[in-house]
Formats: C-alpha cells, structure tokens, sequence
C-alpha cells in the first residue's frame, strides 16, 4: 500500500496528460470507470499505473467513431420509444389548442402580442398545460429541515488534481451526515438548470482549493446559501436529485449520478414542473416594459454591490494594516522587555514588568481588529459578493428573453410572413422567457429581503 501511495500524484499527472490536456470529459470517464469498478472508483490507491493505462486506453477505445455511432442507435431507439406515446398526446393537444394558438400568434390587423388594433381588445391569455407538482411529504417538513456543512477537509487523491474539499454535510432531519465534493455541487447545480429550466439556479463559489481558514468559511457560506435557496423553492425541493444529495451516502449519490445522467431533460414547455400545471406565457406590452424596467433595476444594483464590495474591500484592508502596526508595536515593547530583563546596568522589575503589560496591550488591540477584519469580511463583505454574484446569474435569464424577443420581431417583421407551427413556438419561447424573468425576479427580490434581514439581525455586534 505505501508504495502505491507514492506514485498518486504520478497517476494523476497521467490522468491529467491523457483526459483533461487532450479535451476528453473527465465527468464521462469517472462515470465510464464507476461502472467498471463500483463506489471505489475515485481511490487511486486501488489502482497501479498499468491498470489505469490499460483502462484509459479501454476508454478512448469506447469512443471511436464506429462504437458511439452503435451507442447512439441504442440510445435513439430507447429515446424513439419513449417519445412516439408523446408524440400521440402532443398530436391530440396540438388539435386541441389550434384555435386558441391561432388566437396567441399575432396576424393580419393585430399587434405584436395578439392585440386586434381596430379596437380595444382584452388581453389575449395563453395558458400551457404542463406537468403539476406531486405534493411530496419533504415540503411539509421544510420549516425543521437544516442541511449544514459541519466539516470541510483538504482530500490529496483526487483523480485529476493533487487536493480537493470534502465537505461533511449533515442533515438534522434524518439526522444523517454524508460526505461531497465540490463536484457534486457543480453537478447538482448543472443538472437543475437542465431540467427546471424556469427556475431561477443561484451561482456556486469557484472551484479553488485552499488552507487558510477564511477561504474556507467563504466557500461554506456560498455553499449554505446555495442549499437553502434550494430549500425555499418547492419545486427545487421536491426534486429527486436534490433529495438525494441531502440525504445519500457518498457511494450512493455516485450511482445515482450515473443514473440520472441517462436521462432525458424536458424536450418543450409542456415537460416542465409548475406549483399547479399551467404555465403563464402571455405576451402584454404592460410585461414586455417591465422586463426592461428589471434589467435597468439589475444594472442599477450590479453597480451599487460593485461600489460596496470595493468600500467593504478597502476597510477590510484597512483593518489589516491597523492589526499589523499594533503587532509591530508589541512586538517592539516584546523586544524592550528581554532587552532590559538581560541588561547587567539596570534592573528593575517594575519597568520590565510594564513592558510586558504594554506589550500584552498592544496584542490585545491587534487580536481586536483582526476580529473585526474577520467579521467584515466574512458577514459583510462576503454577504454582498453573494448578492452580486445572484444578480450576475439572473442576467443570463433576461439575456435569453432579449435573444427570443429580438428573434421573433425580427422574423415577424419580414415581409410575407406565413404564420406556421414555427413562428408560433418562437413566440411560444419569448413568452416562456419573459414571464420566466417577471417571476424569477420577484422570488428572487423576495428571498433575497428575507435572507438580509435575517443576516443582519445576527450581525449587531462586530
């Protein structure tokens, strides 16, 4: 055992070379070698370099051209037979709603939301029936649900870099503690974007690892905030692969990640999770304005967490300079003490034993401001970086209704528009992005007033 343990950066560095440096997916190959070798996979000890050669060789033999073309036929057939029974139901609804789409998708004499302009017509509503939320059991237990990082560690085994975190996470419902690292964030964190696209994902801390203690507060404070963000969202809560991240072991959560990447995100609109099944997507100009007046807001925000996370940074550092000059000063009263204790021309007990005090008072002060540049920076300056990072991601939501909006009016537009299945699913999406904005903006605001309240009250004393 000891001497595979001296060749782990050896087998890493070779991971590194044939994986990652060559552009393959290291995801795809811990997946690819989970299955071979089970739960164990991630423990390089367990293999010798030969192994991993002989393995790694097996790996980008899976995926010559002539392999993947026989996977994908495997897969389309899976995926053919699973849609063809939606394929029928879509057919029958697409019947259905034909007249009410008809209806939503502006023509001849109308505005671009579906308005008649020869008169005040009422607002056109479009409704999409879509899947509705299973009243699971977990929300009803939301208020005594608590999921904190009790521990983190600095791991050397990984399989493509020297260290990484594990986190120890427990969950005082279940009364359950599990281990996860920082990949299992990023995965949880990508597979939700992916599947509940109308919901509003908060951003995770970089992927860094270091020793000293405040980097690692930061990173569980960003990881906090990204779990009860989740939490406060039924639909984020109720998911199975979010139930399963607070509660499996290590082990089992891997095999539930092989698992869930077998399956097949929402392919429309109608796929997606709401509170009641419906789904909002009308297009008014009164909404279309007030996701301009959003991204204005958005900006005017970015801007003032900018300016307040420069101030927060500068009085931080200024802290850091005071903290360093009371040191100096007692280290100078330190070095006054031992100077006069050794002197064979004086002694005086009472003189050396008030350098002493000075130089305990000095420390004091020091260890004092240190506190308070701690404190600043962690629940304050910390606080407002989190705020600013939330915003930054939500820009990608307007980004996507500008792009759909700017989309649709430029083929709506053209001359000699025939109005098909085409141009009705482009506006089909710039509603679904817009009133994704409007609602995830409003949840956004509100979970953000209730977390700074709450924050804040907390923080009284420094």
């Amino acid at each position: 055992m000891e001497e595979k343990d001296s060749n782990v950066e050896a087998k890493q560095e070779y991971l590194r070379k044939e994986i990652i440096e060559k552009g393959l997916s290291p995801d795809d190959f811990i997946n690819y070698i989970t299955n071979l070798k089970g739960e164990n996979a991630y423990d390089l000890n367990l293999w010798n370099l030969k192994e991993l050669q002989d393995i790694v060789e097996q790996y980008k033999e899976s995926l010559n051209p002539k392999n993947q073309e026989e996977k994908k036929e495997e897969q389309k057939e899976e995926i053919n037979e699973e849609l063809k029974e939606k394929k029928k139901e879509e057919q029958k609804e697409e019947s259905k709603e034909e007249s009410k789409e008809d209806e939503f998708i502006g023509g001849d004499g109308e505005d671009l939301w579906g308005n008649k302009i020869e008169e005040k017509s009422k607002p056109i509503n479009c409704i999409v029936i879509c899947k509705k939320l299973e009243p699971y059991e977990i929300i009803k237990k939301r208020d005594i649900l608590k999921v904190h990082i009790t521990n983190v560690e600095i791991k050397k085994d990984g399989l493509f870099s020297l260290s990484y975190n594990e986190f120890t996470i427990k969950n005082e419902l279940l009364n359950k503690s599990f281990k996860r690292k920082m990949d299992d964030f990023i995965w949880i964190k990508n597979k939700l974007a992916i599947f509940y696209p109308n919901i509003f994902i908060p951003p995770l801390p970089k992927f860094k690892v270091k020793k000293e203690e405040k980097y690692i507060q930061r990173k569980i404070y960003y990881l906090h905030s990204f779990i009860n963000y989740i939490i406060n969202n039924d639909i984020l809560l109720s998911s199975q692969i979010f139930q399963d991240f607070i509660s499996l072991s290590q082990a089992n959560f891997i095999s539930t990640r092989i698992s869930f990447d077998k399956k097949i995100p929402p392919k429309g609109i109608e796929e997606i999770i709401t509170a009641d099944g419906n789904l909002d997507i009308t297009i008014l100009p009164e909404s279309d304005k007030k996701a301009y007046d959003i991204n204005d807001d958005m900006k005017k925000k970015n801007d003032l967490y900018s300016k307040l996370n420069i101030n927060l940074k500068e009085a931080v550092h200024l802290l850091y300079q005071t903290n360093q000059k009371f040191l100096k000063i007692s280290n100078i009263f330190d070095e006054l003490s031992k100077f006069y204790s050794k002197s064979t021309i004086v002694k005086n007990d009472r003189t050396n034993m008030n350098f002493n005090k000075l130089k305990d008072i000095f420390k004091n002060c020091a260890d004092d401001y240190e506190k308070k540049m701690n404190h600043f920076e962690i629940h304050y300056r910390r606080f407002f970086k989190m705020i600013k990072k939330e915003i930054h991601e939500f820009s990608y939501l307007y980004k996507n209704y500008d792009n759909a909006r700017t989309t649709f009016i430029d083929v709506t537009e053209r001359k000699n528009v025939v109005i098909d299945n085409n141009i009705k699913n482009l506006k089909k999406y710039f509603g679904f992005t817009l009133n994704i904005v409007l609602e995830e903006y409003k949840n956004l605001n509100r979970i953000q007033n209730q977390r700074m309240r709450e924050h804040f009250s907390k923080q009284t004393n420094v």
